[in-house]
């Protein structure tokens, strides 16, 4: 996908969507503006507190919940398996899942 390309289109396993896909999905305007590569910012976030945890951070038996969860930004590092986890893997986790405009999860280099 080229930088200024988006996507429409909702496309993903539901555990790993991004905020701003579900909100692309909802929104009922003819045309939006979509999302663009760093939903998979995101997606590397939940995979990251996945492979720490054990499991995954928006997890409900009943789908919609778990939807609401990510559109909220609902997750935490509460359990044992957090207990020795030390704060910059927390910050790293927390940065890829922020509930804020994907722009602020674009890395950039020099």
């Amino acid at each position: 996908m080229v930088p200024w390309f988006s996507v429409v289109e909702l496309l993903g396993t539901p555990g790993y969507l991004s905020p701003e896909m579900l909100r692309v999905n909802m929104d009922s305007r003819p045309i939006t503006s979509g999302y663009g590569t760093a939903v998979d910012m995101w997606a590397c976030g939940v995979v990251m507190y996945t492979l720490i945890a054990g499991n995954p951070p928006f997890w409900h038996r009943k789908q919609m919940k778990m939807l609401r969860d990510i559109m909220d930004g609902r997750y935490s590092f509460s359990g044992e398996e957090w207990e020795d986890v030390s704060e910059e893997a927390k910050d790293l986790v927390s940065y890829h899942t922020l509930h804020t405009p994907s722009a602020l999860r674009v890395i950039t280099t020099n």
